[in-house]
């Protein structure tokens, strides 16, 4: 669930109504001052959404539907409003990598994205050739596992904002887990950090017990938790 870089606005999106709903915060990343906004029904478009990305201009979506294992992209007529969100007719099926996605990732300068899912615990990475359209989406043949040295239910991914470091949090466990890549806004080569409790290696979150979505503000030292 994203929240702007200035802290103002966060938006989250739920499997119950099927919609995305814009919160703002009137202290910058206090979530106790957020109020809610507005939303936007994605109706049988997107179902089950899972987890969304929206660009660092607040003009594009990117969401992520459970139901059809598939990517979908919308744009905002008015940035960061999303009553102003329209569908682009653009998707993209990941179904033959992950029956069960509900993570997603997108590079800040729209050229790819990452999906994690729990049928296959692995993360895997997509390109897109034209930036933000899915039509130009292709599987990378790029992945990396997560089973055995973290989660068995992996649920979410998030960036460092230089690619270097990729989060993938858990429900198993309801910890934060990082790896490290050899070469920036790739996983392949990836390895998990060693280390408990601390910027690396995993984290553990007493005070959530369910954890469905998280969030790393690019360029902050803040992360979010959604607790179901």
């Amino acid at each position: 669930f994203p929240v702007t870089i200035d802290g103002t606005r966060m938006y989250i999106v739920g499997t119950t109504n099927d919609r995305i709903y814009q919160y703002s915060l009137s202290t910058p990343y206090d979530v106790s001052t957020a109020s809610f906004v507005n939303f936007f029904a994605f109706g049988t478009t997107v179902v089950d959404p899972s987890a969304l990305h929206i660009s660092s201009d607040g003009t594009r979506l990117i969401v992520l539907g459970g139901s059809a294992d598939t990517v979908y992209s919308y744009t905002f007529g008015t940035a960061w409003n999303v009553t102003t969100l329209t569908y682009n007719s653009k998707s993209f099926s990941v179904t033959t990598q992950e029956a069960t996605p509900l993570g997603l990732a997108v590079k800040p300068d729209g050229t790819k994205f990452w999906i994690v899912g729990t049928t296959n615990d692995t993360v895997y990475e997509y390109t897109m050739s034209t930036a933000w359209d899915l039509s130009t989406a292709a599987y990378a043949s790029v992945s990396l596992s997560v089973t055995g040295t973290g989660d068995a239910t992996p649920a979410g991914i998030a960036w460092n904002s230089t690619g270097t470091v990729l989060m993938v949090f858990g429900t198993t466990t309801d910890q934060i887990f990082s790896y490290s890549v050899p070469a920036p806004w790739t996983v392949a080569g990836g390895t998990q950090d060693v280390g408990s409790g601390s910027a690396f290696g995993s984290i553990p979150v007493e005070t959530v017990s369910s954890m469905n979505g998280f969030y790393f503000v690019p360029g902050t030292k803040n992360f979010y938790l959604v607790d179901v």
